[in-house]
Formats: structure tokens, sequence, C-alpha cells
């Protein structure tokens, strides 16, 4: 039961807004054509521009019969309150033009003083920082001297030769430390492998003398035995 009262506000409340909105633009039509209207009635005129200005003073005519027509009804305190700002800063007694040619004779002396401009917006303009190598004073550039590109050539290969020398004498150092190693190991292999051979023949002298005792002992030996020894 109480969603229809409640839409009839809000509508009503919209309206209003709404009603708010149209006068605001309206009331700021017409401080831009009383500005047109001043700077062009203060400053001298061509045909052009009078004939420009025509359709500016016939547009002003139509938004006063429109405003006389609406009667100024359901002014919100809003647009009270600015037009009575406004109205502090523009003049009171501007006149209404019916035609063009009682715009151009019509002169009418304002203050400047009295409409207040806004400053201009100051832009934040990227600042650039010049680059300390180019404008810095670097010393000019000497002329090349050829002989003495040769040389730094020379020198350069000299060095090359002398790295690739070193490292050549350090892998055959390496190399040679290698096969000595080897040639350690070999030697005690065949020591040890001569110490090896020697036990063995005086074990084998050994048993052929103890064979020879047991024949003779007089112990008989196989044929096999025999032919062996």
């Amino acid at each position: 039961f109480c969603i229809y009262p409640t839409y009839t506000v809000y509508a009503k409340v919209k309206l209003r807004q709404s009603l708010e909105d149209l006068h605001n633009i309206l009331l700021h039509i017409y401080i831009y054509i009383y500005i047109y209207i001043y700077i062009y009635t203060t400053l001298p005129r061509s045909t052009d521009e009078q004939e420009f200005a025509e359709g500016f003073v016939k547009a002003l005519e139509d938004l006063h019969k429109q405003n006389q027509l609406s009667g100024g009804a359901c002014v919100p305190p809003t647009l009270n309150r600015l037009a009575s700002s406004t109205a502090l800063a523009l003049p009171t007694d501007l006149p209404v033009y019916t035609n063009l040619s009682a715009y151009g004779s019509t002169t009418v002396n304002y203050s400047t003083d009295t409409i207040p401009f806004p400053p201009p917006a100051l832009r934040d303009e990227p600042q650039t920082v010049p680059d300390m190598q180019i404008f810095g004073d670097s010393p000019p550039l000497s002329p090349i001297n050829m002989d003495t590109q040769e040389r730094i050539k020379a020198e350069r290969k000299k060095l090359r030769n002398r790295i690739a020398a070193s490292k050549c004498r350090k892998r055959k150092l390496e190399r040679i430390s290698r096969l000595e190693d080897k040639v350690k190991n070999l030697k005690s292999q065949n020591t040890e492998l001569a110490s090896t051979a020697s036990v063995l023949r005086e074990q084998v002298a050994q048993l052929k003398q103890r064979v020879m005792n047991h024949v003779n002992n007089g112990c008989q030996l196989l044929p096999n035995q025999v032919q062996a020894y």
C-alpha cells in the first residue's frame, strides 16, 4: 500500500532536480550572451560581425519570451542563490535589442572590473633535463694517427702471442708432469713384480731341492714327473 506514495515522492524529487538543472543551463546561457554582447558593444565592429551577432540577439529575444511565458515558476532556491551571486558581477540594466540597428547604435558604458574572470589554469608541462654528456665540456676529438694505430695493433698482437705461448708452455708442463707420474707408477709396479719373481724363483729352487732329496732317499717318481724335472 505504501509503494505508490513513495514512487510519487521520488518522481517529484527527480522532476525538481531536472527543473533545477534546466534553470542552471538557462542561467549560464544568459551569462554567456550578456558577456558576448558587452564585448561587442564596447569594441568596433564590421558588417560581418554585425551579421554574426544578429543570431545571438534573436536567440536572446527567444529566451526572454520563453522566460516570460514560464513566469519563473518552480524556481529552486539554488537557482535564486546563483542568480543573486551572478547579479553582483553582471550589469542589471542590459538593454533588450529588437533589431540589429538598435544593437549597433546603442552604446553602454560598463566597468570591466565588475566581471570577475577566473585566472587561467597553469598547465603542467613536462620538464626535460639536458643530457650532461651532450652539453658538457667534452674535450675535442684528436685526429687519428695511423702510426699510433699500427703500433697499438702490433702491441696487441704481441700480447696475444705471449698469452698463447704461456698457455702452450703450461699445457706442455702439465703433460710432462702427468708422464712423470705415470713413469713413477710403472717403475714401482716393475719393482714389485721383480721382487715377486725372485720370491717365486726361490720357492721353485726349494721345491727342486726337496724332490732331489726324495729321489736320493729311494723314493721313486712317476714317469711324467721325472720328465717334468
